[in-house]
């Protein structure tokens, strides 16, 4: 490995850090092992040599500013990124990026120039298999981020459900005391009315005795020549 390609990863490791406040959460968030991640760069660090030396046969005028700020750190910021959002890029993909970073630098941000630069580099970097994204990598992306936006969807109607449903359960328990309070008094009021109807049969019962007495003394009365 050249020292050119050495330096490229060395500043691609940079703005891969600066994305994070410590090396830590991007070893997590790679969760490969760090010796893995550094090897990766390594490997975009030849790239990144490969690409430059592509431009500069292309393009013979002088490198326009400070390849190692201005093209691989900017590639270690994206490619770092990437990795947080748990999005690591395959080779192919990362590797037409730093392209895409390396033209827009070269030609200065001159948009037709970066555009015709690219299309060079591609054909001249043999050794790289550079394709665009398929329509099925491309559809399998999107329903990822459909699947996360339902997942979410579901999350958020599943709490609203057991917020009702506890909602739900509370009414029907005041309901069901409400219920219980209304049976305990209607017991009470059978219980009295029943009493009430047993206190008025005696009471019939009593003067219909009395009533038979008076007239049963009346009609024997009779019988023997008295009168009531």
């Amino acid at each position: 490995m050249s020292s050119e390609a050495s330096l490229s990863a060395t500043f691609i490791c940079v703005g891969m850090m600066n994305t994070v406040d410590s090396s830590g959460k991007m070893y997590q968030a790679w969760d490969q092992g760090g010796v893995e991640l550094h090897s990766e760069m390594v490997e975009y660090g030849a790239i990144s040599e490969e690409v430059y030396n592509a431009l500069n046969k292309i393009d013979e005028g002088e490198c326009p500013g400070v390849w190692g700020y201005e093209v691989d750190e900017t590639f270690g910021d994206w490619i770092g990124n990437q990795i947080l959002l748990g999005k690591i890029p395959s080779r192919e993909v990362g590797t037409m990026k730093l392209i895409e970073i390396a033209c827009e630098f070269w030609s200065q941000k001159d948009e037709a120039k970066k555009l015709e630069l690219v299309s060079k580099v591609y054909k001249q970097l043999t050794t790289f298999e550079l394709t665009e994204p398929s329509d099925s990598e491309k559809k399998l992306e999107a329903l990822r981020d459909e699947v996360s936006e339902l997942s979410g969807r579901l999350s958020r109607t599943l709490s609203l459900v057991d917020r009702d449903r506890l909602d739900i359960n509370n009414r029907c328990t005041t309901i069901t005391k409400r219920m219980d309070g209304i049976t305990v008094r209607l017991v009470q009021q059978e219980e009295r009315y029943n009493g009430f109807l047993v206190g008025l049969n005696e009471n019939i019962a009593k003067q219909v005795a009395k009533k038979i007495g008076e007239q049963s003394a009346s009609s024997l009365l009779r019988k023997t020549g008295h009168e009531l």
